[in-house]
């Protein structure tokens, strides 16, 4: 029992004549590959402020790869700030709860430079709590974005496109299992391709590369 409600078991088998009608989503046989261009970024910026709160928002999805959720609750408690002769030069995000922790536990996202800057201004308004508390809920940050897209007449643009370029451009330089790390577990990964990757995973007799990265 669960708050004094019981759980209801089904173990009757579904029938199969009620899925034949059934067909897949446009999406399912068509990977979605849409990026943002660099004018697209900087018409977008423009538009909503580069400092503003979707401004910034948007940019540390692009420069971290992580989840909108992720960016939108986290707090100055979650971010560390690493200075040399007083400069910010990076940070690192730390997520303990996440939309794949049973997958690989928690996430530390490496900061560049630029988006640590933006999360240490960040720190200095709001301390330890939320960063992006004028973003309501992610519903909120989707509506705003599309309505921007379309005031700029940007076509097929969505916000998690931005999550996409990230894991894109580092596709070629990190190793799957450090970027599942990095962005947690994703369909916009690749499947492990290098020679090293493959040997690692055989070696510790597993048989999918997320499952050698959660063990790390």
């Amino acid at each position: 029992e669960t708050s004094g409600r019981a759980l209801v078991k089904f173990t009757m088998p579904v029938p199969k004549e009620l899925f034949k009608e059934y067909k897949l989503p446009p999406a399912h046989g068509n990977p979605r590959h849409r990026q943002p261009s660099n004018e697209e970024c900087r018409r977008l910026l423009a538009h909503f402020g580069a400092s503003s709160d979707m401004g910034e928002f948007v940019q540390m999805v692009d420069e971290t790869g992580a989840r909108l959720g992720e960016i939108r609750l986290a707090k100055g408690s979650d971010v560390d700030i690493f200075t040399v002769g007083g400069r910010v030069v990076g940070g690192c995000l730390t997520l303990l709860k996440h939309k794949t922790f049973a997958k690989v536990g928690i996430r530390r996202i490496p900061l560049s430079m630029y988006a640590a800057q933006i999360l240490d201004h960040r720190k200095a308004s709001f301390g330890q709590a939320r960063l992006f508390p004028g973003l309501k809920s992610k519903d909120f940050v989707c509506k705003t974005f599309d309505k921007a897209r379309a005031d700029l007449e940007i076509e097929h643009l969505l916000i998690k496109d931005f999550r996409r370029a990230f894991i894109i451009r580092n596709n070629a330089h990190v190793a799957k299992m450090d970027l599942v790390h990095i962005v947690g577990n994703s369909s916009m990964l690749p499947e492990a391709t290098t020679a090293s990757e493959k040997a690692t995973i055989a070696a510790v007799g597993h048989t999918r590369g997320e499952t050698t990265a959660r063990d790390r």
